[in-house]
C-alpha cells in the first residue's frame, strides 16, 4: 500500500503537472481489481482479460502478459495496493487527530516504513504504539 499512498502524497503535494495523472491514478486500480476478479472468480478467458487491461492504456502486449502472469500467481495483489494505502491514510488521520500540533508527517512515515513490510493489523498496532509514545513526548 505504500506505493499507492505515495501517489496520494504526490497529489497532495501538487507534484502532478496535468490533470491526467491524478485521474489515471484513480482509474487504473479499479481495472486491476476487475482483472484480478475476472481471472480468479469469473474465469474470463486470458485474451479477454488482456484486452480489458490493454484498453486501459496501462499494459499492452508483453506488459499485459506479464501483468496477467502476476495476477495468476498472486491473487488479490491488485486489491492489496489500495487496501494498504487506505489503511495508511486512516492511520495518518488518527495520528493527526490525536497528536494535533505535535503530529509530524516525517516521523509518521518513519514509523510506517521502519519495520519493513507488515501485515496491516501489525502496522495498526505499531502506529497506535507510536502515537502513544509521541503523545507522551509532546507537552
Amino acid at each position: 500500500g505504500w506505493g499507492r499512498y505515495a501517489e496520494q502524497l504526490a497529489e497532495e503535494g501538487g507534484f502532478y503537472q496535468s490533470p491526467f495523472a491524478p485521474i489515471a491514478r484513480r482509474l487504473w486500480p479499479g481495472r486491476g481489481m476487475v482483472a484480478d476478479a475476472a481471472l480468479h472468480s469469473a474465469r474470463w478467458p486470458e485474451h479477454e482479460i488482456k484486452a480489458f487491461v490493454a484498453e486501459s492504456g496501462r499494459y499492452r502486449g508483453e506488459e499485459g502478459e506479464e501483468f496477467l502472469d502476476r495476477l495468476a500467481v498472486w491473487p488479490g495483489q491488485a486489491a492489496a495496493y489500495d487496501s494498504g494505502a487506505l489503511e495508511i491514510l486512516a492511520l495518518r488521520a488518527v495520528a493527526r487527530a490525536r497528536l494535533g500540533r505535535c503530529f509530524q508527517i516525517r516521523s509518521f512515515h518513519d514509523a510506517v516504513l521502519s519495520a519493513g513490510s507488515l501485515p496491516l493489523a501489525v502496522l495498526k498496532t505499531r502506529i497506535q504504539n507510536w502515537i502513544a509514545a509521541e503523545a507522551g513526548k509532546c507537552h
